[in-house]
């Protein structure tokens, strides 16, 4: 969901014509022009809205066999998928802004083409790096990710990031 917010937040800032981002780092997220099709989860009842999330591989066991844990963190995760599902790409110009996007080999959500198809969200440059992994392949990569991160603020040091 970062990459979505991070995306209509760099196009609203255009939008007032305020600075824009130099870079967009884009993790594990569909293009945002490429449709959701997947059956939408945010109002299953909570037994099978735990079931689908949890398939993701992305809340800790801890946390599933906590009831209260759960409970507490339900809100924010049927939140988080109803701003995903009901989310409405509209056409506009490419950004400015280069985008990094990164990705899981493995990761059964979002596929290598619906990640590669941010590049024409950008008239900047375009990077594209496949990490091992599942959707949460950041879980690993995290030391890989904040080099390049680092590198491209090294690089554009007298720019804003949004990350």
């Amino acid at each position: 969901m970062g990459g979505l917010l991070s995306f209509e937040l760099a196009r609203e800032l255009r939008r007032k014509n305020w600075q824009h981002p130099v870079s967009l780092f884009i993790g594990g997220c569909c293009a945002p022009q490429i449709p959701n099709l997947d059956l939408p989860i945010h109002k299953l009842p909570e037994s099978k809205f735990i079931d689908v999330v949890s398939s993701y591989n992305g809340i800790p066991e801890q946390v599933l066999q906590n009831p209260k844990l759960m409970q507490m963190c339900l809100p924010a995760l049927r939140a988080d998928f109803e701003l995903l599902e009901t989310y409405f790409y509209t056409r506009e110009e490419p950004l400015d802004s280069d985008i990094y996007a990164f990705g899981g080999q493995q990761d059964n959500k979002v596929s290598y083409e619906q990640i590669s198809a941010w590049e024409k969200q950008t008239k900047g440059n375009f990077n594209l790096k496949m990490f091992a992994g599942d959707h949460f392949f950041l879980r690993g990569a995290e030391n890989e990710i904040v080099n390049i991160i680092c590198k491209n603020i090294e690089h554009q040091s007298s720019h804003k990031i949004l990350v």
